[in-house]
C-alpha cells in the first residue's frame, strides 16, 4: 500500500508527542520548547537523554541515537510495524485509511510537479511496455464473472483484453496512449470489502504520467473516425458495458475533467460531436463551466447526459441501468 507522503506528515504534526509521551512516561520541561525523561529504550539512563521538542513535534535521544516522530516512537515504545503505526496515528487523528492511501498515477504527478518545480522534468519518464511480455503473458486469460454478472458481455470484455491477476486479485487491463503504446496495467481489486482492508479501489501498475489519453481509445479510434462523433465516460467499465449495447464510439477520461491534452487530442482527431457521459454524482454547472470545455465547444457539438427524470442512483454511471436507460438519457443531454 502507498500513502500520500504529506499527508503522513500532516497527521504526525497533529499527534501532541508531549501530551502522547507524557501518558506513560513523566517529562520534565527544561527551556522553551524542550521536555525530558529517562530513555526507555536503553539501560542506565540516569541523565534523563530522551528530549521531545515541542516546536518540532519530534522526539530525540542523546544516549541511544534514536528519534524522529510519532511514527518511529511508535515502532520503538510498542513494538509496531510502520504499517501499524500509519493506522494508529490515523485512528489519533480520526480518519480513516482511505484518506491517505495515493494511487502510483498520483505519487507520479506529485514527483513530475516537483521536478517541474526544481526544473528537473527529464527526471520523469513514462515506460514502454510489451503488450505480451508485459501483459498477454502475465496475467490470466479469465472473464471476471462478478463483471459478466454486471451485464458485460463475453465479447465485449474480450475487446478490452480483460484479464485476471490471480496473486493481488485483480481483475487487469492495459492502458495504452494515444500512439498506441502500451503505458501501463491497471487493476481493479476483487476484495469486496477493499475499503475496511484498507486496499485501494484501482492501482496503475506502472506510472502513466501526463493525462494525455482516453482508455479504449485504440478500440474507439475506428468508429470515432467513421462518425467524428465520440461518448466520453469516466471509466473503462462503461465503455464495456456500451460496446455489449452495440456502441463502440466511446471513451473513458479517468477522471471528471478533461485535461488540456485530451482536448487537444479529441480537436486534432476532428471530432464533430462529444457527449460527455460522467457518472450521475458530477455536477453540470461545473462540468458546463470547466474551461477545458468550453474550449472544446468551439471546435465541436459538445452535450453533457443529464439524469432529467431520475433514472439513475446516487453514483450510476449513465450506463449502469441497461440499454433503454441509457438511450434515453442520451436523448435527453443538455447540449452547451
Amino acid at each position: 500500500m502507498r500513502y500520500d507522503r504529506d499527508k503522513l506528515k500532516t497527521m504526525a504534526e497533529n499527534v501532541n508527542l508531549v501530551e502522547y509521551i507524557g501518558i506513560k512516561y513523566p517529562l520534565k520541561k527544561c527551556g522553551l520548547s524542550i521536555y525530558r525523561a529517562h530513555c526507555p529504550f536503553h539501560a542506565g539512563d540516569n541523565t534523563a537523554s530522551l528530549t521531545v521538542h515541542t516546536d518540532t513535534n519530534s522526539w530525540y535521544c542523546y544516549g541511544c541515537k534514536r528519534g524522529s516522530d510519532i511514527y518511529d516512537w511508535l515502532r520503538e515504545d510498542e513494538g509496531l510495524s510502520f504499517e501499524e503505526a500509519v493506522i494508529k496515528v490515523i485512528g489519533l487523528n480520526g480518519g480513516d485509511v482511505n484518506d491517505i492511501v495515493i494511487s502510483d498515477t498520483v505519487a507520479f504527478y506529485k514527483e513530475l510537479n516537483k521536478a517541474v518545480r526544481e526544473k528537473k522534468p527529464d527526471t520523469v519518464k513514462r515506460k514502454k511496455l510489451d503488450l505480451y511480455r508485459d501483459y498477454l503473458d502475465v496475467y490470466e486469460d479469465e472473464l471476471p464473472e462478478e463483471w459478466l454478472e454486471e451485464g458485460m458481455t463475453e465479447d465485449a470484455l474480450q475487446h478490452y483484453r480483460i484479464r485476471i491477476d490471480k496473486k493481488y486479485s485483480r481483475i487487469v487491463y492495459p492502458v495504452f496512449d494515444a500512439e498506441n503504446n502500451l503505458i501501463s496495467v491497471k487493476g481493479r481489486t476483487r476484495v469486496k470489502n477493499y475499503k475496511e482492508c484498507g486496499i485501494a479501489k484501482y492501482t496503475n501498475y506502472y506510472k502513466i504520467g501526463e493525462l494525455d489519453f482516453f482508455q479504449g481509445w485504440q478500440q474507439a479510434l475506428p468508429e470515432i473516425i467513421r462518425t467524428r462523433k465520440v461518448i466520453i465516460f469516466e471509466g473503462i467499465k462503461s465503455c464495456i458495458k456500451a460496446y455489449g449495447f452495440g456502441i463502440g464510439n466511446t471513451i473513458a477520461s479517468e477522471t471528471s475533467l478533461l485535461s488540456d491534452e485530451q482536448v487537444n487530442l479529441l480537436i486534432k482527431t476532428g471530432i464533430s460531436e462529444v457527449i460527455i457521459a460522467w457518472d450521475k454524482d458530477q455536477d453540470f454547472g461545473k462540468i458546463r463551466n470547466n474551461k477545458n470545455v468550453k474550449k472544446l465547444t468551439s471546435f465541436a457539438d459538445v452535450s453533457i447526459v443529464v439524469d432529467r427524470f431520475g433514472l439513475l442512483g446516487e453514483k450510476d454511471a449513465p450506463v449502469d441501468k441497461g440499454k433503454e436507460v441509457f438511450e434515453r438519457l442520451l436523448e435527453g443531454r443538455r447540449r452547451l
